[in-house]
Parts: structure tokens; sequence; C-alpha cells
């Protein structure tokens, strides 16, 4: 009887050796995923920096983008304004066009 339980144990200890063979291939298996798992989450990280760059970008063209189109407000106002004067000019130029021109040139000489 001593040597059945004796066979069992041998027989048992197989087993567990087998066991242990298939476990360490799954820790195996696990360290790889872990290790892929990291290089993603490094790869993310990356995009993240690269996605927070390209926002701070935007933001600029953005605040760049506001400061022209201010400026254009300001010189459309002013090319309004330029064509009212032009108008008044253009008027005065009509209505003083019967009067001959003397070629008089007038300067800040002493005589």
């Amino acid at each position: 009887m001593n040597e059945a339980f004796i066979s069992m144990n041998e027989a048992f200890s197989s087993v567990n050796e087998v066991f242990s063979s298939v476990n360490e291939a799954f820790s195996s298996v696990n360290e790889a995923f872990s290790s892929v798992n990291e290089a993603f989450n490094s790869v993310n990280e990356a995009f993240s920096s690269v996605n927070e760059a390209f926002s701070s970008v935007n933001e600029a063209f953005s605040s760049v983008n506001e400061a022209f189109s201010s400026v254009n407000e300001v010189f459309s106002s002013m090319n309004e304004a330029f064509s009212s004067v032009n108008e008044v000019f253009s008027s005065m130029n009509e209505a003083f066009s019967f009067i001959p021109c003397t070629g008089m040139l007038i300067s800040n000489e002493k005589i």
C-alpha cells in the first residue's frame, strides 16, 4: 500500500509539474500583454501631448484670426469714411471744374 501511495504521489507530482509549467507559460503571456499594454499607454500619452499641442496652436490661430477680424472691421470703417470723403471731393471737383487753372506756384521763399 505504501508503494501505491508513492506511485500516486509521483503521479500527482508529475501533474503538479505540468500545471506549474502551464502556470509559468500563462505568466509569461501575461507579462508580454502587460508590456504591450504599457507600450500602448506610452503611445496614448504621446498622442495626448500632440493633441494638446495642436489644440494650443489652434487657440493661437483663433486669437490671430479674431485680431485680424477686428483690424478688418477698422479698415472697413475707414474705407467707408474715405468713400464719403471721396464723394465730397468728387462733388467739389465737379462744382469747381468751370474755374480755369492759373498755373500759379505758391512758395515760402523770401523775395
